[in-house]
């Protein structure tokens, strides 16, 4: 008979709301690294870069949350959730052609 194991992080599939909390721990860290380095000249582009990358992840970050809590209310419909789902997709994107760049 053989055994599968687990992964070590199989709980996150389960519990969204851990995925949450550590995607905004590591908005937060991330936006306190950024903030405390200091740029100076040619390097306020990376400055530049490191923000808008730092803000799509934020809109990913909302929107995944959106999600979650707005599908526990009665009013909820299902062209909302394609409004969340291109949402989460635009910042997916940006984040995608920013590390590409």
């Amino acid at each position: 008979m053989v055994t599968q194991e687990k992964p070590t992080f199989w709980y996150f599939a389960f519990l969204p709301f851990l995925k949450t909390i550590h995607m905004m721990v590591y908005l937060f860290l991330l936006s306190k690294v950024v903030m405390a380095k200091k740029f100076g000249g040619e390097n306020n582009l990376i400055k530049k870069w490191s923000q808008i990358l730092m803000t799509s992840f934020g809109i990913f970050i909302f929107s995944y949350v959106s999600y979650f809590v707005l599908v526990q209310f009665p009013f909820f419909k299902i062209e909302y959730d394609y409004l969340i789902s291109i949402t989460m997709s635009l910042s997916i994107f940006m984040i995608g052609y920013l590390g590409f760049q």
